[in-house]
């Protein structure tokens, strides 16, 4: 269809300016177009003369029929498009101003479009989302989560309801599909999971059944191949014994697998038993464990606490904490002591114990142990006389530990969790029994603890946190999984990081 005159028309206003009368005064007849024109030297604005030249809008009559603007920049009747760059935008798409439209890209994730409040702009919230991970049965005690290279999670918990051992992953931009991984008789307490170099899944918990020690590790092919790593009877002539007690998991950059955990020996005359810390390892590619050896034979005289967590350097030293507790013949509330230990045993060397905190009653439970890049330790732990959460730090070949309270208000501390991230800020989420809640305090390289209520009502118990970094090692996110007590769900929080 051939355009008419009036779709290119441009319609010029000739407006009388303020101040300009016609010639011959109020009342007469304007003598000539003078006040049409421009004067030389006018301002800007509006010709001095009232003549304004309007542009056509877009969509308005005159656009041609095939919505086409000059690509030079400039429209018709002098619109001038806008960029990206002039709007702030880095992502999506946005009008130019001029009837058209451009693309302002895509974010990198976990960055989202929008996703920091602002329109067309690269970013994330800061604020803490919660999802169920798995709600089939009475799942989610005894939590642990790993996150892989490419942010998916994984995460392995206890079944109460058919006493089996759980498997939960979420794939980056995915949803949560959770399996059985061992059901033969009363397994998967006190679960941990560890990831190898490429990502393979290993698993170690506690056969209550059978009084041991149990491994898992899942093949390539997508299934478990499940094993015993050790199991009773281990000393011949001790009534009682257990063996797996509180095991904890760590995958170094060989991928050779350490495994640390308790053995357990009741006394028939008290009703009170004796603790060791066992350790255990093997290579990768072989298929048998190393001979378990005694890393701590006085680690009490009836309970070393319900956590032991071990961590190994890029020498092939190996560190191990835990809550040494004591008591008296008969174990009462009032005769406990207890104190944080490390253990540290150098490649190819013997082991040796530190009393990290011993300023209260009874410390170190609940404690959780982190070697971050530069070769520092970090322990997580909880103050039971105090009801405090706990924090020590010793940098890479020290003797001397920084401890400090992280957080005293309340009942506070339970299954604490910590990770530290490439920039050396410390990360710890645990459990406010007080409240019912799952609590997350942060600190960032020489600054002050902040701390904040992730989620609450009768959860958080169990946490387990872990972070997502980039290539580059840069923060993209932190996970936790914990308990939902009264839903007696799994459930999932996590926040990214953009900045």
């Amino acid at each position: 269809m051939r355009p008419t005159f009036s779709a290119y028309l441009i319609i010029v206003f000739l407006l009388v300016g303020c101040g300009d009368e016609p010639q011959g005064g109020f009342g007469q007849e304007a003598a000539g177009p003078a006040n049409t024109t421009k004067k030389e030297g006018g301002g800007g604005g509006a010709p001095e003369g009232g003549a304004y030249i309007v542009g056509l809008l877009p969509g308005a009559q005159g656009q041609p029929d095939d919505g086409t603007w000059p690509a030079d920049g400039i429209g018709f009747a002098g619109c001038v498009k806008a960029t990206c760059a002039s709007t702030g935008a880095n992502c999506g798409t946005i009008f130019d101003g001029c009837g058209g439209t451009i693309s302002c890209g895509s974010c990198s994730a976990p960055a989202t479009c929008g996703g920091g409040g602002q329109a067309n702009v690269c970013g994330c919230s800061q604020k803490w989302t919660t999802e169920q991970a798995d709600s089939v049965g009475q799942v989610g005690q005894w939590s642990s989560l790993a996150v892989d290279s490419k942010g998916g999670l994984h995460a392995v918990y206890f079944d109460v309801a058919t006493k089996d051992l759980r498997y939960a992953r979420k794939p980056a931009g995915k949803v949560w599909k959770a399996s059985t991984v061992d059901s033969s008789g009363d397994v998967g307490r006190h679960a941990a999971v560890a990831l190898d170099s490429a990502g393979g899944v290993h698993v170690v918990y506690r056969d209550q059944s059978k009084h041991a020690l149990k491994y898992a590790r899942l093949t390539s092919g997508g299934t478990w191949k499940l094993e015993t790593v050790h199991k009773t009877p281990y000393l011949s002539g001790k009534h009682g014994e257990d063996i797996g007690l509180f095991p904890s998991l760590f995958v170094d950059q060989q991928d050779t697998v350490h495994v640390a955990y308790a053995y357990w020996s009741k006394s028939v005359k008290y009703g009170r038993g004796r603790h060791e810390i066992l350790y255990t390892s093997r290579k990768a590619g072989a298929s048998t464990w190393a001979t378990p050896q005694h890393a701590d034979s006085t680690a009490g005289s009836n309970n070393v606490g319900s956590s032991i967590s071990i961590v190994a350097d890029a020498k092939g030293g190996v560190f191990i904490s835990y809550g040494r507790y004591n008591c008296n013949t008969y174990c009462t509330a009032a005769s406990q002591t207890g104190q944080l230990v490390v253990l540290h045993r150098p490649a190819a060397g013997v082991w040796s114990n530190t009393l990290v905190d011993t300023s209260s009653t009874v410390v170190g439970g609940h404690s959780e142990l982190f070697l971050d890049a530069t070769g520092a330790l970090h322990v997580a732990y909880r103050d039971e006389t105090n009801g405090d959460l706990r924090y020590a730090t010793r940098p890479s070949g020290g003797t001397i530990w920084q401890i400090g309270k992280v957080d005293g208000a309340g009942d506070v501390g339970r299954h604490a969790s910590v990770a530290v991230d490439a920039m050396g800020a410390v990360h710890v989420a645990y459990y406010d029994k007080t409240k019912g809640a799952l609590r997350y305090a942060s600190r960032s390289l020489g600054g002050t603890w902040k701390t904040t209520t992730v989620d609450s009502g009768k959860v958080g118990e169990y946490a387990s946190l872990a972070l997502r970094a980039g290539p580059s090692g840069k923060l993209l996110g932190v996970h936790v999984t914990y308990f939902d007590a009264k839903n007696q769900d799994l459930k999932h929080a996590f926040r990214l990081q953009c900045q």
